[in-house]
């Protein structure tokens, strides 16, 4: 049912990198069909047709997606979901915030209650250590390893294009723009939240985003198995190992050591004490692949060869391919037509992923799979929202947004004050402005398209971030009606901020939700409608206020950091 001789080589190709188990491999059979979705527009449907030639599908059954609303929600459903696992956890996540201890606490809980639990947690190795040697995300997690030992893998992804003296000499915080493990993750047992949130207080109680449930084994084993194949290409969070015991010197050799400490503490300043991170990073011999710091290509060649199989539905040759018979290709499409499922599903779901900095050549789906689902937006009219807190949209999908011919188009980002770098100290309290010059170009090229009567920008703003009852606004994604239909049913949901610096620089994971299932509908609506109670529309005449004007510098430095942004 799922495009049975290009996806028995997918299977294949995954399996024998070790990526997919057979259970998922046989789960990615199972579900899907070239038929498409009864009830969809056509040209949905051939566009889903094209989308499906290129990345896994999944068949999903009523109520296996829920739709959360608000960040405690999510908080309270991920610690009931670590508690309740007794299989694994894991969280794939840019970082956890260095104060989260009843995270910590929570799936240290969960491990002492369940022996057969196993923890595996992915953080960015830039981000996650930036507080370094102070308490950090890594120093934080290793508090797990004291107790609990091999049961828990703690993962710091270092991009492989930050080496050198490029690295030693690029600050903290800004070595960030060269690449980040961004994928959000969190699975545990059979359940999976996908999300574009962190782990920390501010993403648990008042930074509005977007939280998806999934209540599928195979799409868990799916995303499990992207998150495995990040692993094995990042370094591991280890303990220091104590050091080892120096022989005991002789009496003359103690004398002059005292003579010479006694001499140095009167000429020589008080050396400051250097403060133990409490963990260290090792390149694990498990890893099957070789550090980047030894070779980048040859890093990028074994990286492609396992993730490039992964996330995309076509076979990929390797320098020894297996050849199979006749008989064995027949065998498979046979065993796939009978496990085909006998009644068409309602929902189906797309993984789509962009890795472009591990993969050469690039075989990422989110950008191209993108691209064909806003393209299809010019051929129909269809309503669509689509939102990003850090507005800086890949200039392709601003014009396939400009080109197309909606009843409804609706942009919405923050406004500044739900920015979450708004008066933050340093140079950082200016990305704001940095945005407010994206949004306002927008505007401009809405109007200069004749397209200000169907596409409105609106801002999200729900106090001031960082004041009492402030929120900030990091959701993101993308949701797409049918013509004439009034509730959505297709919605893009992950990690992705859709900007060029995440296209080219970051790891990102998604969904693609496409649904005739009338109370996902209904849930995809109400999240709309709940993020829109906090927006004023905007105009070109808003942005050209004095309190909104941004100073020449900034625009200058916007300009040339705009691919990092």
């Amino acid at each position: 049912m799922f495009r049975n001789a290009r996806l028995a080589g997918l299977v294949c190709s995954a399996r024998r990198a070790g990526v997919v188990s057979a259970r998922t491999s046989r789960a990615m059979r199972l579900t899907g069909g070239s038929r498409g979705l009864s009830g969809l527009h056509s040209n949905v449907n051939i566009t889903l047709k094209q989308i499906e030639a290129t990345v896994p599908k999944f068949a999903v059954d009523k109520g296996q997606i829920q739709v959360l609303y608000d960040p405690e929600e999510f908080y309270d459903q991920l610690k009931q979901k670590i508690l309740a696992a007794k299989e694994r956890v894991f969280l794939s996540t840019l970082y956890v915030g260095k104060e989260e201890t009843e995270l910590v606490s929570c799936l240290d809980e969960a491990l002492t209650k369940n022996p057969g639990l196993k923890v595996s947690v992915l953080i960015d190795g830039l981000r996650g250590t930036r507080e370094e040697p102070e308490t950090c995300s890594a120093s934080l997690l290793a508090s797990l390893l004291h107790k609990h030992g091999d049961r828990v893998d703690i993962r710091c992804y270092i991009t492989p294009h930050l080496f050198g003296l490029k690295k030693q000499l690029i600050p903290k915080r800004f070595n960030e723009g060269w690449g980040l493990q961004h994928m959000k993750l969190y699975g545990c047992d059979d359940d999976i939240i996908l999300s574009g949130a962190n782990l920390s207080r501010d993403y648990f109680t008042n930074r509005q985003d977007r939280y998806f449930v999934f209540k599928s084994r195979p799409i868990v084993d799916y995303y499990h198995a992207i998150h495995n194949a990040v692993c094995r290409l990042s370094w591991r969070v280890a303990l220091p190992k104590p050091a080892e015991k120096a022989p005991e010197p002789g009496k003359m050799a103690v004398f002059f050591k005292k003579q010479a400490a006694s001499i140095a503490k009167k000429i020589l300043p008080e050396p400051e004490p250097v403060k133990d991170p409490g963990f260290v990073l090792e390149w694990p011999n498990n890893n099957t692949l070789q550090s980047p710091n030894v070779s980048l290509a040859e890093f990028q060649r074994q990286a492609t060869a396992s993730i490039a199989p992964l996330i995309t539905s076509k076979p990929v040759e390797s320098g020894r391919r297996k050849v199979k018979s006749l008989a064995q290709r027949e065998t498979e499409l046979e065993e796939a037509k009978n496990e085909s499922e006998s009644t068409e599903p309602q929902t189906l779901v797309f993984p789509i992923s962009q890795f472009t900095p591990l993969l050469k050549p690039d075989s990422s789906t989110e950008f191209p799979t993108l691209g064909r689902l806003l393209s299809m937006l010019s051929m129909q009219r269809s309503s669509w929202t689509f939102t990003a807190g850090y507005f800086n949209m890949h200039p392709e999908f601003k014009a396939k947004l400009l080109g197309s011919v909606p009843d409804k188009g609706t942009v919405i980002t923050a406004s500044p004050q739900a920015n979450g770098f708004y008066k933050s100290h340093g140079i950082s309290q200016y990305l704001p402005d940095c945005y407010t010059l994206l949004a306002r170009q927008f505007i401009l090229d809405v109007n200069k398209a004749h397209r200000q009567k169907e596409i409105e920008l609106l801002e999200w703003q729900r106090g001031v971030v960082n004041t009492p009852g402030g929120w900030s606004y990091h959701a993101k994604g993308i949701w797409i009606n049918g013509p004439g239909d009034k509730l959505p049913s297709i919605t893009v949901v992950g990690s992705s901020n859709y900007t060029r610096r995440g296209y080219s620089k970051d790891l990102e994971t998604n969904a693609l939700i496409v649904t005739t299932d009338e109370e996902l509908k209904r849930q995809l609506q109400q999240e709309i409608d709940h993020i829109e109670r906090y927006t004023t529309k905007k105009s070109i005449t808003d942005y050209d206020q004095e309190d909104r004007q941004v100073k020449t510098w900034v625009k200058v430095v916007a300009y040339f950091i705009g691919d990092k942004l």
